[in-house]
């Protein structure tokens, strides 16, 4: 009778341990659901600055307000200055549309899931996207306070694409250097002054340096007044040409 009622207590006792873990559970998932659901960076704007160099030697200076939406995978430039256009960037076509709406439509090259905005709300930018290109990592050392890692294209690319250098700085993307197939040296490219919005991390200044007939041309974009996740606002977003 003892013996009975020591079990009965014991499998009573082991019913609501169980029943208290799942619960623990079910608040750790939703925990985490949650967690990931604000996580997930969807899209993002920003005020830009760029200033570069011309082949001339003149300089240039473009402002404005650009906009990537990953859902839908457009990116939008709305320039201000030095003349108001537009440039909506989608898929393989690039559209500029004009202040008085007259648009032209050209071949895009560039794939904007490898843009900084796109890398930043995937959080992907660590490896510059080199992983999902299919880049092969072939040497990584310490120099300082970076760490410096190489990639080789894969042979889909390596007739266009020489090595690829990156570096970090306190687990940062730092800069990336690229390298023609022949060894020679093709463009830099550096991050600086990373933003903390929210949970994601922004550089808001880019140094491209592209190297030409043994000359540098450096552009220079800063970044201000960035957004992240707005909501609502579709419009702005997904821009098109008859709007």
């Amino acid at each position: 009778m003892d013996r009975c009622l020591v079990i009965y207590r014991y499998g009573r006792w082991c019913i609501i341990s169980i029943t208290l873990r799942i619960l623990s559970y079910l608040i750790f998932f939703v925990s985490v659901s949650t967690f990931i659901t604000a996580q997930n960076h969807f899209r993002i704007k920003a005020d830009f600055t760029i200033k570069e160099t011309l082949s001339s030697g003149e300089m240039r200076l473009t402002t404005g307000v650009v906009s990537y939406d990953k859902e839908i995978n457009k990116l939008i430039y709305r320039i201000e200055f030095p003349e108001a256009s537009t440039v909506i960037i989608q898929d393989s076509v690039l559209t500029s549309i004009a202040a008085d709406g007259t648009s032209t439509k050209s071949v895009n090259y560039q794939d904007n899931r490898f843009s900084i905005f796109a890398m930043c709300l995937q959080g992907k930018l660590g490896d510059f996207g080199l992983k999902a290109m299919n880049f092969s990592l072939t040497d990584v050392e310490k120099e300082n306070e970076l760490v410096i890692s190489s990639y080789q294209p894969p042979k889909l690319l390596d007739k266009f694409m020489g090595e690829v250098v990156i570096s970090h700085k306190k687990k940062r993307l730092n800069g990336v250097i690229f390298f023609h197939p022949d060894g020679t040296l093709k463009g830099k490219q550096f991050f600086r002054d990373y933003q903390q919005i929210g949970h994601l991390l922004f550089p808001s200044k880019m140094i491209q340096v592209v190297t030409k007939e043994e000359q540098e041309f450096y552009k220079v974009t800063e970044f201000s007044n960035i957004v992240v996740n707005e909501e609502g606002a579709n419009e702005f977003y997904d821009l098109s040409i008859n709007n």
